[in-house]
């Protein structure tokens, strides 16, 4: 993790408290980071093989919602996870997290749905909330 760290703090992440949204999120991720420490080491950046991933789109309460569907290879059926990415709501994207719904897949055999809500503050409070707190969420043709 320090060399993590070390790569983060390398790439010249500002601390996001002193920065705007769009500031923050145009700024390199802990996922970037990652990824130098990974090519430092002459390893592959690669996605894990073994998952397949279906971009799509759901209707929302504020429009539609895009999610990215993880699949496990094999044969079904599979439990059904809900992934929603790190970022208060305000910071950081589905790709920015994509490993960890990836490695979920690939590890518990789920489908994992990873879901791309509607952030602040372009989008206000309770947005975001309601985005991720749909009865029934998974009812309909996700999977």
């Amino acid at each position: 993790m320090q060399k993590v760290l070390d790569a983060l703090k390398s790439l010249g992440v500002k601390p996001i408290e002193k920065l705007s949204p769009e500031e923050a999120r145009k700024q390199p991720t802990p996922a970037d980071a990652v990824k130098k420490v990974l090519k430092e080491q002459g390893k592959s950046t690669e996605p894990d093989p073994g998952v397949t991933v279906k971009d799509m789109s759901i209707p929302g309460p504020h429009g539609d919602i895009p999610i990215h569907v993880f699949t496990p290879e094999g044969n079904g059926p599979f439990p059904v996870m809900l992934y929603y990415h790190g970022g208060g709501f305000v910071i950081a994207d589905t790709k920015t997290y994509e490993a960890s719904p990836r490695a979920l897949a690939k590890g518990a055999k789920a489908i994992m749905v990873s879901v791309d809500y509607h952030q602040a503050p372009e989008h206000k409070f309770p947005a975001a909330a309601d985005d991720v707190n749909r009865p029934g969420f998974c009812r309909g043709s996700i999977v």
